[in-house]
């Protein structure tokens, strides 16, 4: 049955339908997703979609953070190299200053993380 619009019982209804996603559960599928061929795809498509803005491209890879950046150009370079996507001024000439940006962004996102994190008890959730 499915609960009334302003009912409370909605955690109980879509817990019946989706179980509960585990830390473990996200931590496997990270491990298995990064340097995938399916990441690459994914770095393929948001490069081309983004004209090589790297804010934007950083921000639309699934569980990419700050501290890959390097990983992902890597793997952008060697596609440009390949031939398999055309160069963007926006990537290859961008502002060092951006990347700092992003950078402390990162950092900043980092620890109100870690933050929530110990307000919870340490626990991951």
């Amino acid at each position: 049955m499915i609960p009334d619009r302003d009912s409370d019982e909605w955690m109980t209804y879509w817990r019946e339908i989706y179980q509960k996603v585990t830390i473990e559960e996200i931590k496997a599928f990270e491990k298995e997703y990064k340097g995938s061929v399916s990441e690459r795809k994914d770095i393929k498509e948001y490069y081309t979609k983004f004209k090589g803005e790297m804010d934007d491209i950083m921000s639309a890879i699934m569980l990419a953070t700050y501290d890959e950046e390097d990983r992902i150009r890597s793997i952008i370079n060697d596609m440009i190299e390949k031939k398999e996507v055309k160069k963007f001024k926006a990537y290859t000439q961008e502002d060092p200053k951006k990347r700092k940006k992003r950078e402390r962004a990162g950092k900043r996102e980092e620890k109100e993380a870690s933050k929530a994190k110990e307000e919870m008890g340490g626990e991951d959730a």
